[in-house]
């Protein structure tokens, strides 16, 4: 599930003789685990992951790969909040 407003952004820009408009697409992979959950407004960049049963707090920013199943993560950028008992 994914929240109104999110953001899942796969690709980015390199920057090239001081500007990033003319620089090189970079494209990378982003994982979302089997029954997360994602609040709204939530930005997802490249080279990221949530892992399967966690759920991204609102407003929040995902910019690494996390690991822990069945977790809570949030904040920007989102670190590990606390486990989620099934």
């Amino acid at each position: 599930m994914i929240g109104p407003g999110t953001i899942i952004a796969s690709r980015n820009h390199s920057l090239y003789n001081g500007s990033f408009r003319y620089g090189e697409a970079k494209i990378g992979n982003i994982r979302i685990g089997k029954g997360s959950w994602i609040g709204a407004n939530c930005t997802i960049v490249t080279n990221s992951e949530l892992p399967s049963a966690s759920i991204l707090g609102a407003n929040s920013l995902l910019n690494k790969k996390f690991k822990k199943t069945n977790t809570l993560y949030a904040g920007n950028p989102a670190k590990f909040i606390k486990g989620i008992q099934l």
